[in-house]
């Protein structure tokens, strides 16, 4: 789901980016991106198919073709990428109930993780869809810039927290990663919006913005990838101490049996050769025999005996 979420924001992008430039350009690029996001729709459907899977509030998948006809007719609005946008974030709820419901005990902390960066590279995504809306009508509006600022707190929170409380591994592989002039450029121009709404000192246009918001949100896909398998490979550790600790207590269960069947063995073979030299003794006596002797080893009830 991952991958159909960053594929989603790649494709709302590019519609909100087409309706507003009107370029042909821009429609080749968003064809071949639906292409890719019906990729990962059909390996999400098969997915949750073979495993017998159900996910609630996928409704967007279902809106698809209908924004995607809305955007071929120019007509995707503010309130279609509002609801695009709705669509896209309760799909990321459904990853976050998802990971929390895992029951890997050290791994617990890994997803915590991993459901901060997706929320905080989802949040850039919509900033840079905002603040390239903004660039094109040259301000960023009361509501927009309301919108805006609600937006980049919480990427802002989201990111720190990583930074600051992270797994080591992860937060050592973002302070690496993440970085360089695209990163510097693309949070320089969002301070100088947040700063200036009304755009009267930016120096820098539409498609500068574009592309480094978009590399920066590349950027942090390759985070994604590598909290994944970091995931994935602890995982793999945990279910293999399980099966290590099923097994060795299977055998120490079956070592204990084993013990257990040969004291028994023991016990029983005593107590008959015990029952054997008195039978043998009674036998001797009943013949008149009284001049005989037991060689008695036991202390127990049959000892007596």
């Amino acid at each position: 789901m991952g991958t159909l979420i960053h594929d989603l924001q790649k494709e709302r992008a590019l519609q909100v980016v087409y309706v507003i430039l009107r370029e042909e350009k821009n429609r080749e690029i968003i064809l071949n991106q639906r292409e890719t996001t019906d990729k990962s729709i059909s390996a999400l459907n098969k997915f949750l198919e073979e495993n017998n899977r159900h996910v609630d509030n996928l409704w967007l998948l279902d809106s698809m073709p209908s924004f995607q006809l809305k955007t071929d007719a120019l007509k995707f609005n503010d309130r279609d990428n509002a609801n695009f946008i709705l669509g896209k974030n309760l799909m990321l709820d459904e990853v976050n109930k998802i990971m929390r419901a895992s029951r890997g005990t050290k791994i617990k902390n890994n997803i915590e993780d991993h459901i901060t960066l997706l929320y905080a590279k989802d949040l850039l995504g919509q900033m840079r869809g905002h603040l390239a809306q903004a660039i094109l009508k040259e301000k960023l509006d009361e509501s927009a810039y309301g919108v805006f600022s609600s937006t980049k707190g919480r990427h802002d929170m989201n990111l720190d927290k990583i930074r600051k409380a992270g797994e080591p591994e992860l937060k050592e592989y973002l302070q690496r990663k993440f970085q360089g002039p695209f990163v510097q450029q693309t949070y320089t121009m969002i301070d100088s919006a947040f700063t200036d709404p009304g755009l009267k000192n930016i120096k820098y246009d539409f498609d500068t913005w574009y592309a480094d918001a978009t590399a920066s949100i590349n950027l942090l896909r390759d985070v994604e990838d590598f909290s994944s398998e970091l995931i994935r490979k602890k995982t793999e550790q945990e279910v293999a101490l399980a099966n290590w600790n099923v097994i060795r207590t299977t055998v120490t269960g079956m070592v204990l049996i084993l013990i257990v069947i040969i004291l028994a063995v023991y016990m029983i073979r005593e107590i008959v050769n015990s029952v054997a030299k008195i039978k043998n003794a009674a036998d001797l006596m009943a013949n008149g025999n009284v001049d005989i002797s037991i060689d008695v080893k036991s202390r127990d009830e049959i000892g007596d005996l």
